[in-house]
């Protein structure tokens, strides 16, 4: 009999739980951004595209994976000249960042989040040395991110996610002249405003 009573108790306890259990779902996502490169020896600012998946497996958790690509324009800072010389960047970027969100609405409408990731990047790095060739600095680098943002929904079809992002990408040296086995890291900022449409 008391088996019986706990096992009833523990049901009642339970129950809620059960009753309000989150149910995974996945999100197609579409972003475009700004962003701005630095580097020891290279600045340069561009837009950026991005499609995205976000696995939401928990009510305040998600995995976010993403396809980028972007281009840049700058300069690339030349010791030896008082005039700097024009530097073009290019990459192809997928990525992956575990997001912690939670609700600040009753209506879960207004939802703040921040994500730690890690992205690789296809990168080509083209400098215009004047009175020569232009030197390429081509490759595949990898590094940690970082995200930060709000989740804002508008009516019942369409959300708006803007989000602020820090990555440090492992590169090839940009040094002209210097050997391509050195590496550097570069440190990439920006904003993205990421669209959702629900159906």
């Amino acid at each position: 009999m008391r088996m019986k009573g706990l096992c009833l108790i523990l049901a009642l306890s339970f129950a809620p739980l059960v009753a309000t259990a989150y149910e995974p779902r996945g999100i197609i996502q579409v972003g475009f951004g700004s962003y701005q490169i630095d580097s020891e020896n290279v600045s340069t600012q561009g837009q950026s595209t991005r499609l995205g998946l976000k696995y939401l497996f928990h009510e305040n958790y998600a995995w976010n994976f993403h396809l980028e690509t972007g281009q840049s324009k700058g300069n690339y800072k030349n010791e030896g000249s008082s005039t700097d010389w024009d530097a073009d960047e290019s990459h192809l970027e997928v990525g992956g960042t575990f997001e912690m969100r939670t609700q600040v609405s009753e209506d879960y409408e207004i939802e703040p989040f921040v994500g730690l990731g890690l992205n690789a990047q296809s990168y080509q790095y083209d400098i215009t040395v004047p009175g020569t060739q232009t030197a390429s600095t081509s490759g595949v680098g990898w590094g940690p991110s970082a995200v930060i943002g709000a989740r804002f929904g508008i009516g019942k079809n369409f959300v708006i996610i803007p989000q602020y992002f820090f990555k440090a990408i492992s590169v090839k040296s940009m040094e002209v002249g210097e050997e391509e086995d050195e590496q550097e890291f570069i440190s990439q900022t920006g904003v993205n405003l990421v669209l959702v449409l629900r159906f």
